[in-house]
């Protein structure tokens, strides 16, 4: 710290930081944070695209487990006023949407019209 008179005519001594090293420290400061500003510009497109991505494989997944639901339900119900038990059936909740209308169309081609 350097000391220096506030005034001229003051008798009191003020103490002031040397400021060049603290400048220094800021101008490299603020050059981290415009490097790391600029990374996230430039990741920001691809994060988006990432997003939207996701979004879209999670939203087909919601349909098709939707349809398959759908076409389990139709079975059941059909089985059962068949007089079908539903422990007679294979296990379905695990077979894909084209599983399931192959299964149909194999077993119960009545049923092709519903789907």
């Amino acid at each position: 710290m350097t000391l220096s008179l506030n005034n001229g005519n003051s008798s009191k001594h003020q103490l002031q930081p040397d400021i060049l090293p603290l400048l220094s420290r800021l101008l490299a400061l603020e050059g981290l944070i415009a490097t790391m500003y600029k990374e996230v510009i430039q990741l920001s497109p691809q994060i988006q695209k990432e997003k939207a991505e996701a979004e879209s494989r999670q939203a087909k997944a919601e349909r098709a487990e939707k349809g398959c639901n759908r076409l389990i339900a139709i079975i059941l119900e059909y089985a059962k006023s068949q007089g079908v038990k539903s422990y007679d059936l294979p296990y379905l909740k695990h077979k894909s949407y084209d599983q399931l209308c192959e299964y149909i169309q194999k077993n119960w081609p009545e049923l092709i019209s519903q789907i």
